[in-house]
């Protein structure tokens, strides 16, 4: 993660030493174009009803850890107008999956296990100027979070006398698809967004249980496409 983030700053570094004065293509007569930017985010905390009868915790996982920490990301923005983009992101975050115990000496503890998961972005994004160089940024979108989090999970079977009779190994996985709020400022080629991810329907609840997910969001427009 730390190689990645300082190929991102001398990418910027390197875009940002050319001619000041191109910057403004980026707010102007952007109808009909695509642009790309790198980013970066920071998912803050998650907020939930912890509600233990509703919980489902067949992973074996943290909901709090899961959902937090930082994510790398390259963005795509078409402008249908000048001031309203539809855009894509996509996402890469290095996240908790789950825990397996491990015994030994009678003694038990839990190993973290983690993967690499992607998350895909569809939004609208609505400028609102209030200078020659900055901008107020509205955003609207739908959001498919924790690609990549596939896992097995096993269910014993008893009779009406408790005995055991079996199990069965499952497959599932932390996929869900929130909404994504975010109001953010544009300053040439940078912008900051402050948002939310939210929904009522996770895999981490087994009745409709709403999960904010806090962030904040740096980005850095390279170029048109």
């Amino acid at each position: 993660m730390k190689n990645i983030i300082i190929i991102f700053l001398s990418i910027i570094s390197i875009c940002n030493a050319q001619d000041i004065s191109k910057n403004e293509v980026f707010i102007k007569s952007r109808q009909g174009k695509l642009f790309l930017s790198l980013g970066s985010e920071y998912r803050i905390a998650a907020y939930y009803n912890s509600n233990e009868n509703q919980y489902q915790d067949r992973g074996n996982t943290s909901i709090d850890k899961q959902l937090s920490g930082p994510a790398i990301n390259y963005n795509l923005n078409y402008f249908i107008t000048n001031n309203l983009s539809l855009g894509f992101s996509h996402s890469f975050k290095n996240s908790l999956l789950g825990y397996d115990q491990e015994i030994s000496n009678n003694n038990s503890s839990q190993k973290s296990i983690n993967s690499l998961f992607m998350d895909y972005h569809f939004y609208l994004d609505y400028y609102v100027p209030i200078s020659n160089k900055s901008q107020i940024i509205l955003r609207l979108g739908k959001t498919v979070l924790n690609s990549g989090s596939d896992y097995s999970y096993r269910t014993n079977f008893y009779d009406e006398t408790d005995k055991f009779l079996g199990y069965s190994i499952s497959q599932s996985s932390y996929v869900y698809s929130p909404y994504n709020y975010a109001v953010g400022y544009k300053n040439n080629r940078f912008d900051i967004l402050l948002g939310i991810y939210s929904s009522k329907d996770t895999p981490y609840f087994r009745d409709a249980n709403k999960v904010t997910v806090s962030y904040i969001k740096l980005n850095y427009n390279l170029f048109k496409l």
